[in-house]
């Protein structure tokens, strides 16, 4: 005998804008939300996910146009019974009329949308200003000095810009930060203030672990028009490590932003057979559980048999690169598939001895 379970969850939307004001979408009767989506890649694109809600319009529904504004904050749960579990929560980004599709029926309705909270580190600039603390850093606090040049491991560099150019956190000389909580947001019980600043919220340091590689130089900073985002892919050395935000535990039923630097689960010498990939969670399939392998396929498109990292320090030149460490050769692979190449290039390597460029490994 075959057994059926449906869950019946459903979402809550939580408004709370800039003029007090707390918008429950359970309070109102009719029920206002038609449909609810939240998307979010981690490693791939810009760092925050996006909220998209159809909300009903007109026939003694709420005037939500009249009600958001851009940059109130939303918050999104997922309800199941008793258990009520926090998805994210971020900012609104535009809200417009438009017409949505219900039990079959065409229905007015308002579109609402907007990103995380990781929207923080996509739109700040990286602007150098010396006259306000909503401005950032310059000097040793953001570039560091290591052997006399500005450099350092991916966490530390990682570490500089989060601190210096995210602006002032909002308990720094009695002046708020930057993207403040609307006022009637309830305080989390990490915040150290009663309304706290995105930057209060975001935890940047539990997460960031200390990873392999080093550069001498960290350049193409001053004077550059990046976005903190941009600033943190270059600096964390993609080769080996990723970066993203997402959600963490801080005990349970309590979740923090945070931002998290890691190596990727690729195996390394080091890891040996029991590191990497080896360690990740696995979930065995009965074939009663797959309903369809259409998307399966399987080609050598992606297929390389050749690989080569060399470095981006420019007094390093290629060649000698080339020259000094070999790429590594599948050589049965060549023999049937012919030469398939992968080259990569890497501003970081194993740490150096003293400033010997020359010395350069791929770390």
């Amino acid at each position: 005998m075959t057994r059926l379970y449906q869950h019946h969850g459903r979402a809550r939307v939580t408004f709370y804008t800039h003029r007090g004001d707390v918008l429950d979408t359970d309070d109102f009767t009719p029920h206002p939300l038609i449909s609810c989506s939240f998307t979010k890649k981690l490693g791939e694109g810009t760092f925050a996910g996006t909220m998209q809600l159809q909300l009903l319009r007109g026939s003694g529904a709420p005037d939500w146009g009249s009600w958001l504004r851009d940059d109130d904050w939303w918050v999104l749960e997922a309800l199941e019974g008793t258990r009520r579990d926090l998805v994210s929560f971020g900012f609104v980004a535009a809200v417009a009329p438009a017409v949505a599709i219900q039990n079959g029926a065409m229905v007015p309705s308002w579109s609402v949308s907007g990103p995380d909270f990781a929207r923080v580190l996509d739109d700040t600039v990286v602007w150098f200003c010396e006259w306000g603390n909503h401005g950032n850093m310059i000097g040793e606090a953001v570039l560091g000095l290591v052997d006399f040049e500005a450099g350092g491991p991916p966490h530390e560099l990682c570490r500089r810009i989060l601190e210096g150019f995210l602006g002032a956190q909002s308990t720094g000389a009695g002046q708020p930060g930057a993207w403040m909580a609307p006022p009637a947001f309830p305080a989390p019980p990490y915040a150290v203030t009663a309304r706290p600043g995105m930057k209060d919220l975001l935890d940047l340091a539990t997460y960031v672990e200390k990873v392999r590689g080093f550069t001498p130089i960290m350049n193409e900073v001053l004077g550059s028009e990046f976005r903190v985002s941009d600033l943190l892919r270059e600096w964390s050395h993609g080769l080996l490590n990723e970066c993203f935000c997402d959600l963490r535990a801080v005990r349970p039923g309590v979740t923090r932003p945070a931002f998290v630097l890691r190596e990727k689960p690729f195996p390394t010498e080091q890891d040996g057979p029991t590191g990497g990939w080896n360690n990740l969670p696995r979930v065995r399939l009965n074939r009663t559980q797959i309903t369809g392998m259409q998307a399966l396929s399987r080609g050598g498109d992606r297929r390389t048999n050749v690989f080569a990292v060399q470095s981006a320090i420019d007094v390093v030149a290629p060649l000698s690169q080339t020259i000094t460490y070999a790429p590594l050769f599948d050589t049965a692979s060549i023999a049937i598939h012919g030469l398939r190449k992968l080259e990569l290039t890497t501003r970081f390597s194993s740490r150096l001895e003293g400033n010997e460029l020359l010395r350069w490994r791929p770390g």
